[in-house]
C-alpha cells in the first residue's frame, strides 16, 4: 500500500469510474438492509454489513475468508445485541471472532448464535487466508451453521472461498480493494433422515475506498434468484471517533430494506463499536442494537 511519489497509478483511469459506481450503489441502496446475518458484528453492522472487502476488524471473517490474511495483529471482536426491541420477546444475538496471523498465513475462528423463544440458532467457522501476492489474497473456511426448535432440528456443513485484491492508488489519496466470495458452498446435513434442503450459493463482489479518514464500502450479491446491495460509509470525527453509516436492500419474493448508524471509538489497543438498525419494511417490529468490543495484541 506504498504510493508512489509524483506518478500516477496505473490503474488512474478506472478512477472516474470507481466513485460513479460507489456514488450510485450508495444513493440506490440508502434507504435499505439486507436479510439478518448472525454472524454479523457491532462494527460491520453499522456499516449495511457492505464488508467483504473490509479488513479493520475481526468480523471480516464473516464477510469474506481472504480478508483476514491483510492483518498483521491477532484481533478478537465480540458482540452482544438485542433484535427487533419492539417484540415482547426480542431475540438475543451474540458473535465472537478471532484472527491469529502466522508465518505461513491467518487462522480464522468464529462463533454466532440468536436465541429466542424455543428457537436456537449457531454456527462454527474455522478458515485460513493467505497473501499470495503484494496485490492478491485468498482464503477458505468451513463452518457449520444449525437451529433447533424442540426436538427438531437442522445442521448444515459449508465451505466459503473468497479473494481479496489490491487495486492500489487510483488517486494521489484514494486507495482501492476488490473482493470476490462465493458462500454456501457444501453438503446439507440434519438431524432427521431426509435432506430437508441447502441455501443457495451466495455470490458477491465487493469494494473498498478510502480517502483518508474516510471510507466507502459497497457489496453486491445474488442468491438463487435473489439480489442484494449493500453500502457502508465511515467518517472519523475525531482523533479515535468514527461516525459509520449503512444501508442494504435485500429483493426476491419480498423486499427487506433497512438502514443502519453506529459510532466506533479506539482506546490504545481496544475499540469499542455500537450499530443501531432499523427496518423500513419491519418497522412495527422495533429497531436493533448491537455493542461491541475488540482487541489487538
Amino acid at each position: 500500500m506504498l504510493k508512489v511519489g509524483g506518478e500516477e497509478h496505473a490503474l488512474s483511469r478506472i478512477k472516474g469510474w470507481v466513485w460513479f459506481c460507489c456514488c450510485l450503489g450508495g444513493g440506490w441502496a440508502w434507504p435499505a438492509v439486507a436479510a439478518f446475518e448472525i454472524g454479523a458484528g457491532a462494527h460491520a453492522t453499522a456499516l449495511g454489513n457492505a464488508f467483504s472487502a473490509g479488513v479493520e476488524s475481526a468480523e471480516a471473517i464473516w464477510f469474506n475468508p481472504a480478508a483476514s490474511a491483510r492483518l498483521r495483529l491477532p484481533r478478537v471482536a465480540v458482540t452482544h445485541g438485542v433484535l427487533f426491541a419492539g417484540l415482547g420477546e426480542s431475540p438475543s444475538i451474540s458473535s465472537a471472532a478471532g484472527v491469529w496471523p502466522r508465518n505461513w498465513g491467518v487462522l480464522q475462528a468464529g462463533f454466532s448464535g440468536l436465541r429466542a423463544e424455543n428457537w436456537t440458532e449457531s454456527q462454527w467457522l474455522m478458515g485460513y487466508g493467505r497473501v499470495l501476492h503484494p496485490r492478491l489474497a485468498l482464503g477458505a473456511q468451513m463452518r457449520t451453521a444449525g437451529w433447533s426448535s424442540g426436538r427438531y432440528g437442522q445442521r448444515r456443513w459449508l465451505a466459503n472461498i473468497g479473494a481479496l485484491y489490491e487495486a492500489g492508488w487510483v488517486s494521489s489519496r484514494a486507495y482501492v480493494r476488490f473482493s470476490v466470495v462465493v458462500a454456501n458452498v457444501g453438503r446439507d446435513v440434519s438431524k432427521s433422515a431426509r435432506s430437508s434442503g441447502m441455501p443457495e450459493r451466495l455470490h458477491t463482489l465487493g469494494m473498498q475506498v478510502r480517502n483518508g479518514t474516510r471510507a466507502l464500502l459497497l457489496d453486491l450479491g445474488t442468491q438463487g434468484g435473489d439480489w442484494q446491495v449493500r453500502c457502508g460509509y465511515e467518517s472519523v470525527l475525531r482523533a479515535e471517533l468514527k461516525l459509520r453509516l449503512g444501508a442494504t436492500v435485500l429483493r426476491g419474493d419480498t423486499v427487506n430494506r433497512t438502514g443502519h448508524v453506529g459510532l466506533g471509538y479506539e482506546w490504545k489497543n481496544v475499540h469499542f463499536d455500537y450499530a443501531f438498525s432499523r427496518s423500513y419494511d419491519l418497522n412495527d417490529f422495533g429497531a436493533d442494537h448491537r455493542f461491541g468490543i475488540g482487541y489487538a495484541w
